[in-house]
């Protein structure tokens, strides 16, 4: 290597860092939100950070904890600046505790649960008029052939046993029901077998190679809706605003185009 070169090679490699260390800088001089949230709405709430972080040059973070985890968070404080969550127990507590705004809870999005299949089952269900528990046990020809998300890991899994008990299919499906712990191998699952599940509209709504057979009746379960609330905090400004860009019509629309259903 000539000295020109390895001149030119130090001077490129400095002004990289030197661009690099700016845009640290710079960066940390924005000023910062964190977003807590349920993990159903992650990829939802990925795209809005993402976007309102360009249109507003305002570094937002994004957690998708447990609830456990998100709780004892808060609890410990400077954890997140906004809470997302279909737990409206949990957020009535909070307020009891003084550890949101108690005036800042807005209803961002709902979602639906339907009974899907891969595309290559040929069952048909009008769910208004009962669940289809004959057919469906003699569509599956091997065991636990059923999927729930597990109540204990997803809340789809609870909204699920919910309609469930309500359409009295439960007990008889009890035998042919594999739980499982996480949403995207039940998705696996489904692509690859004529397998059953009931899940969310948003979480299946993009996938290829999976039928919904019907939406569950409203009735059957739980409403599903996700409420955003500020935290109490030192950043409780810049979190206000994050929480009025929810209810504008470029949000709304985002919310629309992943599946979810706003008012």
């Amino acid at each position: 290597m000539n000295k020109c070169t390895h001149h030119l090679i130090n001077a490129l490699a400095n002004a990289i860092l030197i661009f690099a260390l700016g845009f640290s800088s710079a960066r940390a001089n924005l000023p910062t939100i964190t977003i807590m949230s349920d993990k159903a709405l992650s990829n939802t709430i990925i795209s809005l950070a993402r976007q309102y972080s360009a249109e507003h040059n305002v570094v937002v973070n994004t957690s998708f904890t447990d609830k456990n985890i998100q709780q004892q968070r808060i609890i410990d404080g400077g954890a997140a600046d906004i809470l997302i969550t279909p737990v409206e127990p949990w957020i009535e507590e909070l307020k009891m505790q003084g550890l949101v705004d108690v005036y800042s809870k807005t209803q961002v999005a709902r979602d639906r649960m339907v009974l899907v299949s891969s595309i290559h089952n040929p069952v048909q269900a009008n769910l208004s008029e009962g669940f289809p528990t004959a057919a469906v046990i003699r569509q599956m020809e091997w065991g636990k052939s059923f999927l729930l998300g597990n109540p204990q890991t997803q809340a789809e899994g609870i909204y699920a046993k919910q309609a469930l008990r309500y359409m009295e299919a439960a007990s008889d499906l009890e035998e042919y029901t594999l739980y499982v712990k996480r949403s995207d191998h039940m998705l696996e699952m489904l692509k690859r077998d004529d397998r059953f599940a009931i899940l969310s509209y948003s979480k299946i709504k993009h996938h290829k190679g999976l039928r919904i057979i019907d939406f569950l009746p409203d009735a059957s379960y739980e409403p599903i809706r996700y409420h955003a609330v500020v935290i109490a905090s030192d950043n409780m400004d810049e979190a206000r605003k994050f929480l009025r860009y929810l209810t504008k019509e470029s949000a709304r629309s985002t919310f629309i185009g992943a599946g979810y259903i706003v008012d």
